[in-house]
């Protein structure tokens, strides 16, 4: 498990990644964290930003990031309502990188 510790509203916030990742994700919002991650890192290879339609994305993935580190972690809107969502996108390149050095080290079938 590799984890960081981010800003988020001047809190200190743990967030981390593993191959539990998938399933956790998969298990709060009933999607692919693959699929969804994919799309955010296109968009900021193509165009040095997250476009407003992948936030909520992000703000997902940044939950359940949170949620891999604290699993006592409160639900995803009392997180959303208790955090300065302004701040997810500043840790964007924090949360790509955590969970491109958690994959890059695993194997394909």
């Amino acid at each position: 498990m590799k984890e960081v510790t981010v800003k988020l509203g001047g809190q200190d916030v743990k967030i981390s990644s593993s191959g539990y990742l998938v399933v956790l994700y998969a298990d709060l919002f009933g999607s692919n964290v693959f699929e969804d991650f994919g799309r955010i890192v296109k968009s900021v290879a193509e165009t040095q930003q997250i476009p407003y339609s992948e936030m909520t994305t992000l703000f997902k993935l940044a939950y359940a990031m949170a949620k891999h580190s604290d699993s006592e972690l409160m639900p995803y809107e009392d997180w959303l309502r208790a955090i300065d969502v302004y701040d997810i996108p500043n840790i964007a390149n924090e949360i790509i990188d955590l969970w491109a050095a958690d994959t890059e080290n695993q194997s394909t079938p």
